[in-house]
Formats: structure tokens, sequence, C-alpha cells
């Protein structure tokens, strides 16, 4: 057995024609952070730059590349498959060694930020696996932690966004433009309540130009959305008891202009809603008088 064979640094990972990874041994699970029986899991959620993966993966030859491990980590490796005589059809077999982990003050003071603001920083693969977060996010989606999400979430799309057409609709804009701003969004939390959030977002590209993955931000936007569906059931209360009332009621604006006039009105005078809407009170009835509209104004 191959995953058996190699020193206890080397990261092994076996594919299918299309991929998907099959098996690993330690050393990879270790480093990426993966999950062992993520039926989801693909190679370039690791190594983007082998993002095409076509049925003949002879062209993946050895490379140095960047490599995305477990709670965002990146590191530079070398990754080239591996010629194993014992190789199954229709598998192959990679071998990955760690060469260097880039570093920075910048990457530093970013991390130290992230620890005091209240929004949800994230990275995800084209697949939806979870590639980096911050704990606030994690927090919000009902995680205890960032490894707790990471560990448990393996398809954004199908366990956390409310709706998965929301998240086609995602994929399709930045792929589209590239980045989104203040898109309103339905999210399941792990207890399977529900959150709405606003959520901005970028592509990040290789070298080559293509989406490696998916970096944004987003906030809890519930109790905001929460009011609007509250003040929007207050207004259809409302018409539907001004509409019922038995008695002519009409509703003015601060410019003594009309603007709601209910049925019983329309049977009192003969004039229709779309006659009296934002005709003001003087045309309506003539024995308002320029009198009693500064009286009205005040009131």
């Amino acid at each position: 057995n191959i995953l058996g064979v190699a020193g206890t640094g080397t990261m092994l990972l076996v594919i299918n024609d299309k991929g998907k990874i099959v098996d690993c041994n330690e050393a990879f699970r270790e480093h990426a952070g993966y999950v062992e029986g993520d039926q989801e899991a693909m190679v370039f959620d690791f190594l983007p730059a082998w993002g095409k993966i076509e049925e003949d993966v002879d062209h993946l030859g050895a490379a140095r590349q960047l490599f995305l491990g477990a709670l965002g980590k990146e590191s530079i490796v070398d990754a080239e498959l591996l010629d194993w005589p014992e190789a199954r059809p229709g598998l192959s077999y990679i071998g990955i060694w760690e060469v260097a982990q880039p570093a920075s003050f910048e990457n530093e003071l970013y991390r130290s930020i992230l620890k005091y603001i209240q929004q949800g920083v994230f990275r995800t693969s084209l697949s939806g696996r979870v590639l980096a977060a911050d704990p606030p996010l994690a927090h919000m989606l009902g995680y205890d932690s960032v490894e707790q999400l990471m560990r448990e979430v393996h398809d954004v799309g199908r366990q956390v966004y409310a709706h998965e057409k929301d998240r086609r609709r995602f994929k399709e804009a930045i792929f589209k433009t590239g980045a989104i701003s203040g898109m309103e969004l339905e999210l399941q939390r792990r207890d399977k309540s529900r959150i709405w959030i606003s959520m901005n977002a970028h592509a990040v590209e290789d070298e080559h130009g293509g989406i490696r993955c998916i970096e944004g931000t987003f906030f809890d936007i519930t109790d905001r959305k929460r009011a609007e569906q509250a003040l929007r059931e207050s207004i259809q209360f409302n018409e539907q008891v001004i509409a019922n009332a038995p008695t002519g009621i009409v509703v003015y604006d601060r410019e003594a202009r009309v603007m709601v006039w209910n049925p019983q009105m329309e049977e009192l005078t003969g004039v229709g809603p779309r006659d009296a809407v934002l005709r003001p009170a003087s045309a309506l009835f003539p024995m308002w008088t320029r009198q009693r509209e500064p009286l009205f104004r005040r009131a």
C-alpha cells in the first residue's frame, strides 16, 4: 500500500480521473484538514493550480505550487504524480512535499485586526469547501469554533445556504463580474435555524487568470429583515382595517394631499381612489378653505 510506504513528512493522496480524492495518508489529513469520508473533496481544493482535471491526468507534471491547508494556512509545495506499478486502473497517486510557509507583517496585522471586527470573513473553494474563516463567522452560523465549522461543513451550497438556488446565483455573479457587493442571502445555521446576511465577496485568481477560490465578508442583518417584515405586516393589517371599515376614511399627508381613500369613501362620494389619491383636499372638498389648511397642518 503506497499510503504506508512514504516518509513521515510526505503527503500522499489518491484521486480518480475527475480529480476527486479517493484516499490519502495521515500527513495529508493533518496538513489539509481533510475529513476522512468527505465525498465532495477535489484535488484542486488543495492544489488550485491543478484546477482543470481531464480524463487523462498525465499532463499534471511535477510543479512547485500553492497548497491550501487547514484553517486557511497557505504553503508552497512540490507536487507530482507518482509512478506506482501497483496502481489500480482509473486512479492516480500524488506526492506532496512542503517547501515553505509564506509569512509577512501584513498577514500578521490582518489576522490581528480580524480578532476585533464583528464580520464574518471567509474563503471557500469553488466546490463549496471552507478553506478559511474567522470566529465571528463560525459563531454566526452556530458553530463553537472555526475548527468545528471546517470539520463539519463540506459543501456550503447544501449545508449553509438556506436555498441552493442562492448559491448558484452567487456563483453566477462571481463568474460574470468577479465580485458582488451587498448581496442579501438567507443562511442556515448548525441547528437549522436561519439568519439573513449581507455579503461582499470577490474571486481570487490564479496566475493563469482562472478562479482559484472565493473570499469575502458578511454581517448579520436578521434584526433588520425582521423589522422590515413586521412593518410590511403592520401596513397590510392597517390597509385591511381601513378597507373594511363601515365608515369613510381619508388619510392625508403633511401637504393635505390624499394618501388613502377607502371603498366607503368611494361609495359616499362617487369618486374612486385613482381619482382621489395624491390630489389636494381642497380639490375634493369645496368647503375646504385657506383658513382651515393651517389648522390642519398643525394638527
